[in-house]
This record gives C-alpha cells, sequence and structure tokens, in this order.
C-alpha cells in the first residue's frame, strides 16, 4: 500500500514538473520572440519570425 502511495506522488510530482517546465520554456520562447520583433523595423517582424525559427 505503501509503495502504491510513493508512486502515485512521485507520478504527480514528475506531471507538475513537466508542465511547469513547459510553460516557462514557452513563456521565454514567446519573450524572445517579442524581443526580436521590437528589434525589427516595423512590417518585417514575420521575416524576423521566420529567421527566429530556422
Amino acid at each position: 500500500m505503501k509503495t502504491r502511495t510513493l508512486k502515485n506522488v512521485l507520478h504527480i510530482t514528475l506531471v507538475c514538473t513537466v508542465i511547469i517546465a513547459s510553460i516557462l520554456i514557452t513563456k521565454s520562447i514567446i519573450h524572445n520572440v517579442k524581443y526580436l520583433y521590437g528589434l525589427e523595423p516595423a512590417g518585417s517582424g514575420t521575416t524576423c519570425f521566420f529567421d527566429f525559427i530556422q
């Protein structure tokens, strides 16, 4: 019984860690895209975004 509870706790912790890491990575990528978009002259943000992806 205790082993099962421990496995559930570890599983929930792992899932929460993956979700938090995904949120932080996505937030960082969005921040980088906004920063690069701000460096470009008006109208060339799409080009900057495609350059960032490549």
